[in-house]
């Protein structure tokens, strides 16, 4: 016990500090939506991501997806196959910017833990 308390104590002494600038300031702005269609277990779910730096006009990346959900009846897992479009930008003066378009599959399955915790694994 005390060899983990050494060990806690050596390594809390240390600074350490991220691989970002300090001087910028990033945002991050996202929208995220799901539609059921009717009363059927099929539906409409996406989302649309915006990441930039310095507040407003870096683009570091733009996340667009949207894909078709099916529900199988008598369970709460969601299956979802959809499209989605990537551009991710340079931080600073570069406009150079990287294209990526992907076929992409989700499984939702909530699980339940002792009556207070839910969690919603993807896979």
């Amino acid at each position: 016990m005390k060899i983990y308390l050494i060990l806690i104590g050596f390594f809390l002494c240390f600074n350490s500090s991220a691989q970002v600038e300090e001087s910028k300031l990033g945002a991050w702005y996202m929208y995220f939506y799901n539609v059921n269609l009717n009363e059927s277990a099929w539906g409409i779910q996406g989302d649309f991501q915006y990441r930039q730096w310095n507040t407003i006009g870096d683009l570091e990346q733009l996340l667009l997806r949207s894909g078709v959900t099916y529900t199988p009846k008598n369970t709460s897992a969601v299956f979802t196959v959809g499209y989605a479009n990537i551009t991710t930008g340079t931080p600073g003066e570069s406009n150079n910017t990287f294209g990526e378009n992907r076929i992409y599959q989700e499984a939702l399955i909530p699980q339940k833990i002792a009556k207070r915790f839910f969690f919603n694994a993807s896979l």
